[in-house]
């Protein structure tokens, strides 16, 4: 994704990309470069998204030396949530790793606007 798509972006999420920089900076490996693949956008994305209002976007793993499926994301993605959690509140955003399964790695981050929104899983088993 060319980065200018990230004008678009809720100032609510465009206020967490130096923390996610941050982060990456930190724990992934030297020369890593954060690349963000999905802002405010219609395509690939469920009816209910965040990315349609700018309140989510995706940072490609699959570059990492794990492809993003192993313990340098898992790792990243811990790490994203507590950074978040610490300087913007708990409940606040939403990290997800991998949410669409292994075979789209990804980092998903989401500003959680006062609603509760669903995530991968919560309705499994659920009668």
């Amino acid at each position: 994704m060319d980065q200018s798509g990230l004008r678009w972006l809720d100032p609510a999420i465009e206020q967490v990309l130096p923390t996610i920089r941050q982060v990456f900076k930190q724990y992934a490996p030297t020369g890593f470069v954060v690349e963000f693949t999905a802002g405010k956008e219609w395509f690939q994305h469920g009816l209910f998204s965040l990315h349609h209002s700018g309140n989510a976007l995706d940072i490609r793993t699959r570059t990492l030396p794990d492809g993003g499926v192993g313990s340098i994301s898992a790792c990243i993605a811990t790490v994203l949530q507590e950074a978040l959690n610490a300087r913007w509140g708990r409940g606040n955003y939403t990290v997800l790793r991998n949410d669409q399964g292994p075979h789209k790695p990804h980092i998903h981050v989401q500003y959680n606007k006062g609603a509760f929104w669903s995530q991968p899983g919560d309705f499994v088993g659920k009668a």
